[in-house]
């Protein structure tokens, strides 16, 4: 599943031709809408970071049953960011499952992983293809979830 955040001020509709694109090779685009946009227009708006991600944990958790990858375009790469963050944070505490979610940001400085090595913002579009290839291969390769 790859989990797609829009830029501020933009909904899941810059990412509709994602999902017949990948969805022909085999990847589950999800994209996400905030509250206060577009189908969720009668929502309040959420103006806080730390509420939003809070909710999109808890909203997401139970679709992260299977191998799955974050994406965010400006601000939307600083909410998959975080989300990511907070996710990795629950799971070293039994709240979140055990898959490790991949980043992929665009137009937005995601930060030095704990480990040290490079964000996926720094990857060439080459190498950032090869890590997508990657996940493809690990999801074909995962066996069924019960």
């Amino acid at each position: 599943r790859l989990f797609c955040f829009p830029y501020a001020g933009a909904g899941s509709h810059v990412y509709r031709r994602w999902q017949s694109q990948l969805g022909s090779l085999g990847i589950e685009v999800c994209p996400v809408d905030f509250p206060g946009r577009l189908a969720r227009l009668r929502e309040r708006p959420i103006d806080s970071l730390d509420e939003l991600v809070g909710k999109l944990h808890r909203v997401l958790l139970p679709l992260l049953t299977e191998p799955y990858v974050l994406f965010g375009y400006s601000m939307g790469a600083l909410i998959a960011y975080e989300l990511a963050h907070l996710a990795q944070y629950k799971g070293r505490h039994g709240f979140s499952p055990p898959q490790s979610s991949p980043l992929l940001s665009k137009d937005h400085e995601a930060g030095m992983k704990p480990d040290g090595s490079l964000p996926a913002t720094t990857l060439s579009e080459h190498h950032t293809h090869h890590l997508v290839q990657e996940i493809q291969g690990r999801q074909q390769a995962s066996p069924p979830q019960p």
